[in-house]
């Protein structure tokens, strides 16, 4: 498994993955409530904004590859998401401009923040075009509140990541390869503790991550709801349960989070 800079030649794999997973996302459903309709037209601008994605210089596609069933030697894209670079979040301007910009998001008349990303295509037969236009700003206005505000333009900000549906492969992947991952880690903690004596730090530490890595298993399998990072003493471990927070606003379970 591996993740790396999309190419052109994975555009075909994105659109399928976007097709299969987004439907999981209850804001597909408001903004293409005809995309069962109109099947050929949710296809067509779906590669068409990913394309779109793709030749914009203020992104960056990622893709997340997994050996095929029918030959591990093969890898294929079972996951992808799009970062928002830094530096391209907020648009400067005086009050006077702003008028003309029609901001989402303002602070004090100054610091403007637009929604980016390829234009919506109104036309689609499968899409709403008033829910579209009313997400755009919803969805552009909570950026600048959530994250151009309190961050600016040093931030990384994740655009799209799809992946969470049960009929994508990255879905069947959590629920039968990582069980086994981990499996295979318990296996192995094991084979060294067996070595051990049962007083030396060695077979301390690792009954304590035999017990760790099987409450994950058992987290992963039930698809339970994210519980917080204890402090590791890591810098970043509070940053981590901030967005753990958010997802947690969300269904908040495993599963969802993939």
């Amino acid at each position: 498994m591996s993740i790396r800079l999309a190419k052109e030649s994975d555009l075909d794999a994105i659109v399928w993955i976007s097709v299969a997973a987004l439907p999981a996302d209850p804001v597909c459903p408001y903004r293409f409530p005809y995309m069962d309709l109109y099947p050929e037209d949710h296809v067509k601008f779906s590669r068409i904004r990913y394309a779109e994605y793709m030749a914009a210089g203020d992104n960056v596609i990622m893709v997340f590859e997994s050996p095929t069933i029918e030959d591990p030697a093969v890898h294929k894209p079972v996951a992808f998401s799009i970062w928002q670079l830094p530096e391209t979040h907020v648009v400067k301007a005086s009050v006077n401009e702003a008028a003309e910009i029609k901001p989402d998001w303002a602070v004090g008349g100054v610091c403007i923040a637009k929604q980016k990303g390829p234009p919506d295509h109104l036309q689609r037969r499968d899409a709403s075009a008033a829910r579209m236009m009313a997400f755009r700003e919803a969805i552009g206005r909570a950026k600048g509140e959530m994250f151009d505000g309190p961050y600016g333009e040093g931030q990384l900000y994740l655009d799209i990541s799809h992946s969470g549906n049960d009929a994508s492969l990255a879905y069947s992947i959590v629920r039968t390869r990582w069980p086994k991952i981990i499996e295979a880690a318990v296996a192995d903690v094991d084979a060294t503790m067996s070595n051990q004596t049962e007083d030396s730090e060695v077979f301390r530490d690792g009954k304590d991550v035999v017990e760790d890595l099987k409450h994950t298993l058992i987290n992963l399998q039930s698809n339970a709801r994210l519980a917080p990072i204890p402090d590791d003493c890591a810098a970043d471990f509070e940053d981590f349960n901030a967005e753990l927070d958010q997802l947690g606003r969300l269904p908040g379970t495993v599963l969802h989070a993939v």
